[in-house]
């Protein structure tokens, strides 16, 4: 996501996402993840306490734009770096989240890629009895294959 997708930033988040028009219902729609660095917190307390009260604001504020996203029958990834350096309250981080959940709404209306199919890789077991390091970097839990409609 970080080499293919796109970012923008809200103060005082970074954000990545990636889209991908998706004709498989089963897949999940909208994904999310967010980051603090250790850098800046130094105790997980507070990095924690930053996850969860983004995490809440995401969760409560989503839904529009998980409407959006099923209705154009794509998938959006999107990953969250705080990159602040204070401890935030969580008014202020439910604002900010509605400014980016604004954003993405726009983009996602914005965007006009042509449909691809997304097709269920099987992955053998012996694959999991190695050591993950050896795993290859790309091992995706599905494949997406381009093909004319």
């Amino acid at each position: 996501m970080f080499k293919e997708g796109k970012s923008f930033a809200v103060f005082p988040y970074k954000v990545f996402y990636h889209t991908v028009n998706c004709q498989l219902s089963t897949v999940n729609s909208l994904q999310f993840g967010i980051g603090v660095s250790n850098r800046n917190f130094k105790k997980a307390v507070d990095r924690n306490r930053i996850k969860r009260l983004s995490r809440e604001a995401w969760r409560l504020q989503k839904n529009e734009l998980k409407t959006l996203v099923n209705e154009k029958k794509m998938t959006l990834n999107v990953f969250f770096i705080f990159t602040g350096k204070e401890m935030v309250e969580y008014n202020f981080a439910k604002e900010k989240v509605a400014v980016i959940l604004k954003k993405l709404t726009k983009l996602v209306n914005e965007n006009n890629t042509t449909p691809i199919y997304c097709t269920y890789k099987i992955i053998p077991v012996d694959h999991f009895s190695m050591a993950w390091s050896k795993l290859p970097i790309y091992a995706y839990l599905f494949t997406i294959r381009n093909r004319s409609i």
